[in-house]
């Protein structure tokens, strides 16, 4: 996957105030279970898992990659600008990896 793409696509959402997009195991207790993609993302939308739906197609049209969408109430749990001097958009917390 292209962060660079996965950026554009988010970011050029309308409503999108903050993302983070995450690489895991499906079973963390598992380093050899599959992998899951997760887009946490802060949104102002009314319709918010009509529009993550929407999200997760573009996401994929752009990628091949079915990402699940996590709405994240506080865009502030996804980057602190108080806290963190950047933000760390993309996270690959796989084990081992």
């Amino acid at each position: 996957m292209n962060p660079g793409v996965i950026h554009d696509v988010v970011m050029g959402t309308p409503g999108v105030i903050e993302y983070q997009a995450v690489v895991a195991h499906r079973d963390p207790e598992d380093e050899l279970s599959q992998d899951r993609f997760v887009v946490r993302v802060a949104v102002e939308w009314s319709d918010a898992e009509g529009a993550g739906q929407a999200l997760a197609r573009r996401v994929k049209d752009a990628t091949e990659v079915t990402p699940e969408i996590e709405l994240v109430d506080d865009p502030n749990e996804i980057y602190d600008q108080r806290k963190d001097f950047k933000a760390r958009r993309f996270v690959d917390a796989r084990r081992n990896h």
